[in-house]
């Protein structure tokens, strides 16, 4: 799902970069991700971007969003503000295409039909908010996505059967971290629940943007 966090969020006192600063600093941020990688494996990871843009594109009915690299094991996201999807390069190397396929369109289908910039910024600030947010959308995008494209019904099977464990996973984190599981986490996972639709494995909720956003 998209970053459901304003940008201006973590450098809120940094003045805005320019369209030309922004791309220079992206494309020197790439390098220091692939530097990470093998020759070999950065020739993986940019021929499967290329793939998986062409996808973004298509789901979003946006042919100029930018897909970029998001440093590796941190996720997948829509970052709204700046209508740019970031995708895992880890992800591209150890997961399925079929998997790819539908988290890219996942994205592309919050591009298409998430409408969540005119949330105030001191709403986004308010804890389990984003988290809340992220499991009333992220139900909404499927079913949009799935009823659009049935082929993305498949392949969200694929991806919830691989992340079965993600709500104990995220439960488990927050006992740890705090001693206890907030209600907002409940909260989202059974209202989750409750947007099935056409079978029990139709409700998958992106791991990868909803751990970003629980606060």
């Amino acid at each position: 799902m998209e970053k459901l966090k304003p940008h201006q969020e973590e450098f809120p006192h940094k003045k805005p970069l320019v369209a030309s600063e922004y791309s220079y600093h992206i494309k020197n941020k790439e390098k220091e991700i692939l530097a990470n990688f093998t020759p070999e494996q950065q020739a993986e990871i940019e021929h499967k971007r290329q793939i998986l843009s062409s996808l973004a594109y298509f789901i979003g009915k946006d042919f100029h969003i930018p897909v970029e690299l998001n440093k590796p094991g941190a996720g997948w996201h829509w970052d709204f503000e700046k209508n740019v999807i970031r995708i895992d390069p880890k992800d591209l190397l150890e997961k399925s295409m079929d998997y790819l396929r539908f988290v890219i369109s996942h994205e592309g289908g919050h591009r298409r039909i998430s409408r969540v910039d005119f949330v105030p910024l001191e709403e986004w600030r308010q804890p389990g908010f984003s988290f809340m947010m992220n499991a009333i959308e992220d139900p909404r995008d499927n079913n949009f996505v799935a009823e659009a494209y049935p082929t993305f019904q498949e392949q969200m099977n694929l991806a919830y059967k691989q992340d079965l464990d993600f709500e104990a996973k995220t439960k488990e984190k927050a006992d740890q971290k705090l001693g206890y599981q907030p209600r907002f986490i409940q909260a989202g996972f059974e209202y989750i629940k409750q947007r099935r639709v056409r079978d029990s494995n139709s409700w998958w909720v992106s791991p990868h943007t909803l751990s970003k956003r629980a606060h």
